[in-house]
């Protein structure tokens, strides 16, 4: 797929997969897929044991199974044109920094880039890869780490048609990520608003580097080496914030190898929408084994799946103009030091993501008799067409963004410990333009910039000694600021219709008390001019058919200082048992400096009376600190079966909302967990099982108020679950893959919240018309009760033409709320997808080719919400049914 929201790709291919997913269970209440599905995924799990017991021969203790040092050394992942090599031969030689090549490891040469089909030539038969990662700041097999783990090499990725975050959410069992304004859920944990004042739930690191914005780690991907996702709070190792998990995408590093690949891939969507992306990678020795450069780049063009059409605008968006590009150079001054320098660059010019207004344009009952309360007068307006990528906006919509990085990872390998250094800085830019209302009427737009750069210098320690105590040591300083984030949204509308009203910036006491009360923070009555800042005048009157200048400037500056200090010990008590425990202690200071003006009537008094309210933003600072631990204790029952519990704690920092006095609070997660990683079959099958119960503290949810976002504390939630994620190899070149989530995550104490979008236009206090919901017992948002995920594939050779290779893969979600408040109007139905492929690649890999198909069930999949005017609903969608093609070549 392409970018923007049709974004995801599919391509190099292997004979081992690590995702996927499958389960027999019935939804309630969704009688067309509930009828389909278990006996699909029943049917499924039993061709998958009968092949399992075909043609397997049983794993013997003198045998090479997974674990062993023989199996590790043999088996350890391949890059991609190490595999190609392979097949000419009858051997499999070991690759430079094979070992080492799944994880982001500076002292070791990576693998090769991803452009190919590979495919892993047995020696005696078939089995599935051991992964490298470094979930513990440290490289382990994927099997011996007691943690809960998602890892995917490039080949992975190009497989799996995984080209982004949000195509990632496919093959991660309870995962959730949304188009727009990006919101990534796991476990129930996540970021509900984007903003300076809010730190993220879960943790983007891109090669080790902290991103204090989340969204700039899920652009595509491209030369990537591998993608780790660690489920679960990870407030030890991986930072202060990531309650919800963390991810760490790894970029391919340069080599000693002349090395160079391209693709090219052409696609079409339902709607007459098509793209093209161009891919690329020159690697290149500079002076012999001590300076090499590496550079890659991406170019996607996507004309759009929505198109708005009005009298005014005909404008196709959720299209894609990007281009980016990378350079990472490699310096091995000494044997013992490594040095990794790396630049990037990303440019977006596009539309941005199209939005689906829910429903008809309605105008409530107050917006006309009164000219007050929520919502927009509609009248005149274009019917709202029934396609979900249609619309009718007036107003043209533009997105522009750039993002540049640059990161130093140096190394240091002494006989007795490594010593890492990571250097990161972060430039980001954005901007977006859009029609605020969607309608064909000149309404309301909206402009918001965002500017942000961020300084982070961290350094970790690890012992690399043969001694049962074993350690991991790190501090960071991280500096990131906001030079600028605002949004303004103007009220155009002019209100023929509305009763006049008589606007008072302040009230007269009672005879007998001073001074006058005023309802205009920084507004004296009959001030024209708000003092320091360009504003519309304080009007005291309204007349019939008179415009008023309503608008909502939210502008703030931030600039915070983060310090971190962690460190974990692990102790082999016993052969076989370890036990694992650290901590971290971390520190927030948060400068805000909130300049936001919001000016609106709020509050009537029928029939001609209204009252003026003008806010005004405060500059504030304030400090959390927190601490938090994980214990763990790991078995490793023979060598195939990992047995492992751990309980810790997880912290994110509270902050600031736009026009508020007091900051909201920090949130505490205790986490418990428990889980298996077995390998069955010698090494064809892989089953790692995982049981998780998190009981919160504050948790951060979010809500609107006056058209701006708001992060409010409820008292607790609870959020318990499993996952299962699995691999197969039944015979010689068939793969399966799967994965399944079940999640239960709800509010468990009282807290009353109004949702503004439930009005009672009977009710005299305007204030108090929005419905009054307790939260107890209502889902999380964005969180799926249910996710499966299987893959499949099988190779076909074909002697000197070379081999194909077709691939389903199907995945099923579980209906889900965009907000707390128990509204149907709020639910995402449950839905499945299934993508196809076909792959050829040529015999000596040089060569390869796809044929794809995505989403052929063509359906229109809500992929996040928001709400407008404090009533009304928009939702982005997710591409429709497409297909293409994608053809490269390698030379070397």
């Amino acid at each position: 797929m392409l970018s923007g929201a049709s974004r995801g790709s599919g391509g190099e291919l292997r004979t081992s997969f690590h995702r996927g997913a499958q389960s027999i269970f019935q939804p309630e209440e969704r009688p067309p897929i509930g009828d389909r599905l278990p006996q699909r995924l029943g049917l499924a799990l039993l061709i998958v044991l009968v092949l399992m017991n075909w043609g397997v021969e049983p794993s013997s203790a003198q045998g090479d199974a997974a674990g062993t040092p023989e199996a590790a050394e043999e088996y350890e992942v391949y890059g991609v044109d190490e595999i190609f090599e392979a097949e000419e031969s009858p051997e499999l030689d070991e690759a430079d920094g094979a070992g080492e090549a799944a994880g982001p490891d500076p002292s070791a040469a990576s693998p090769a880039a991803d452009a190919g089909t590979p495919k892993l030539t047995a020696k005696e038969h078939e089995k599935l890869e051991v992964l490298v990662v470094k979930a513990k700041r440290g490289s382990q097999n994927l099997q011996k780490v007691p943690e809960a783990i998602s890892s995917f090499s490039s080949a992975d990725l190009l497989t799996q048609g995984i080209t982004d975050f949000n195509t990632l959410q496919y093959s991660v069992p309870s995962l959730f990520s949304g188009d727009g304004l990006t919101k990534i859920t796991l476990r129930g944990v996540g970021s509900e608003i984007v903003g300076p004042g809010v730190d993220p739930g879960f943790a983007v690191h891109i090669n080790n580097v902290f991103s204090a914005r989340e969204t700039t780690g899920l652009v595509d991907y491209f030369d990537i080496e591998r993608v780790d996702i660690l489920r679960g709070p990870q407030g030890t190792l991986w930072g202060r914030n990531s309650t919800g998990g963390a991810i760490n995408i790894i970029t391919n590093k340069p080599s000693y190898d002349f090395d160079t690949k391209a693709d090219i891939e052409y696609g079409a969507f339902d709607g007459n929408a098509h793209g093209v992306r161009l891919r690329g990678m020159v690697n290149t020795p500079l002076v012999g084994e001590r300076l090499a450069l590496r550079l890659a780049f991406l170019m996607n063009y996507n004309s759009g799946i929505f198109v708005q059409e009005s009298e005014e605008n005909r404008q196709r968006v959720s299209d894609s103009m990007l281009g980016s590009i990378r350079a990472s150079l490699l310096w091995e001054p000494h044997e013992d030091v490594r040095v990794d320098l790396i630049g990037s660059w990303l440019r977006l010019n596009e539309s941005g993501s199209g939005q689906k207004f829910d429903g008809d344009y309605e105008t409530p009952p107050d917006n006309v008799w009164m000219g007050a309360g929520p919502g927009f007068d509609f009248t005149g307006a274009l019917p709202n067409p029934d396609s979900p990528y249609r619309g009718t906006a007036d107003e043209h919509q533009s997105q522009d963004s750039d993002v540049w990085t640059a990161t130093a990872l140096v190394r240091w390998q002494a006989d007795q410990f490594e010593l890492d250094s990571i250097t990161g800085f972060q430039m980001t830019n954005f901007f977006l333009h859009r029609d605020q209302d969607t309608s064909s009427l000149r309404i309301s737009t909206l402009d918001l910039t965002d500017k942000s750069r961020q300084i982070s210098q961290e350094f970790l320690l690890n012992s690399s000694w043969d001694f049962p105590v074993n350690y991991t040591l790190g501090t960071i300083y991280q500096y990131d600021w906001t030079p600028r984030t605002s949004l303004f949204i103007p009220n155009f509308q002019n209100t023929d219709d509305a009763t006049p009203l008589v606007l008072y910036p302040s009230l007269a006491p009672p005879p007998g008390l001073i001074p006058t009360i005023s309802l205009v923070d920084g507004c004296p009555p009959n001030s024209p001019f708000l003092p320091g800042n360009y504003a519309p005048s304080c009007p005291d009157t309204k007349l019939v058919g008179e415009a008023r200048d309503d608008f909502v400037s939210a502008y703030a500056k931030v600039k915070n200082h983060v310090f971190g200090l962690y460190g974990n010990l692990s102790w082999e008590i016993i052969e076989s048992l370890t036990l694992n425990a650290g901590g971290r202690f971390s520190y927030t200071h948060r400068n805000w400096n909130d300049q936001t003006l919001a000016q609106n009537w709020s509050i009537a008094l029928p029939p001609l009376y209204g009252i003026q309210i003008l806010q005004k933003g405060r500059h504030q600072t304030h400090d959390w600190k927190a601490g938090t631990w994980k214990v763990s204790v790991d078995y490793q029952l023979m060598e195939e079966h990992l047995l492992w519990a751990s309980v810790g704690t997880g912290s994110r920092a509270g902050g600031f909302n736009f026009s508020e006095e007091e900051p909201f609070d920090d949130e505490s997660i205790l986490a418990v967990e428990a889980g298996t990683k077995s390998m069955f079959f010698d090494n064809r099958l892989m089953l790692n099982l995982t049981g998780f119960w998190y009981d919160w503290d504050d948790p951060q949810i979010a809500g609107t108020e006056n058209a701006l976002p708001l992060t409010r504390n409820a008292p607790s939630a609870v959020s318990y679950g499993i996952e299962l994620e699995w691999r197969a190899l039944p015979v010689d070149d068939l793969s399966l893959n799967g994965t399944f989530g079940w999640l239960e995550s709800f509010y468990n104490e009282d807290y009353y919240s109004r949702d503004q979008t439930q009005q009672d236009y009977t009710e005299d206090n305007i204030l108090e018309r929005a419905k009054l919901v307790n939260l107890n017992g209502n889902q999380m948002p964005r969180s799926p009760r249910f996710s499966v995920s299987v893959g499949a594939q099988y190779t076909f050779h074909i002697g000197e033409w070379g081999s194909l290779i077709p691939r389903v893969d199907f995945y099923y979600r579980d209906d889900i709320t965009f907000r707390q408040y128990d509204n149907p109007d709020d639910v995402a139905p449950a839905y499945t997808r299934t993508d196809a492929r076909i792959i050829w690649r040529s015999h000596n890999g040089s060569w390869w080719g796809e044929v794809y198909a995505r989403n052929l069930e063509n359906n229109a999949v809500r992929t996040n919400q928001e709400i407008v005017a404090n009533i009304y609903r928009k939702h982005y969608y997710d591409a429709p049914r497409n297909g293409g093609f994608r053809f490269g070549y390698n030379f070397r």
